[in-house]
């Protein structure tokens, strides 16, 4: 019986140590691709039907600015795989894509809007 509760308290051991493994290595490997990511970008390339101005700003709290010529929307960030999620203060959900040169979002009536920092 004593053999039996060791053995159930080292199997409980084994699997909380490789709980926090798996967590540290997420946590740290989504921070880091965060920290790649803060910074300002702009606007190159769009296949909108206007020339327009557009920026991005991704703040290291997560927190950040979208700005269309000249109107300014504030929004909150996170990532989620190779996607970067912008949440809007109205409850809408901008889904963009990441890759090595850029970040890509589709908007309706827009089309493409790539940027670049």
């Amino acid at each position: 019986m004593p053999g039996n509760v060791m053995n159930s308290y080292i199997r409980l051991i084994q699997v909380l140590l490789i709980s926090v493994f798996v967590i540290t290595a997420f946590v740290c490997g989504c921070s880091g691709q965060r920290e790649k990511l803060v910074g300002k970008y702009t606007a190159v390339n769009t296949n909108t039907a206007g020339s327009v101005t557009a920026s991005l700003e991704l703040l290291a709290d997560g927190k950040g600015f979208w700005s269309i010529d000249t109107d300014n929307a504030a929004f909150r960030w996170d990532l989620h795989r190779n996607k970067i999620r912008l949440h809007t203060r109205s409850g809408g959900v901008i889904e963009g894509t990441i890759d090595e040169t850029g970040i890509q979002f589709v908007l309706p009536g827009m089309g493409k809007i790539r940027f670049k920092k």
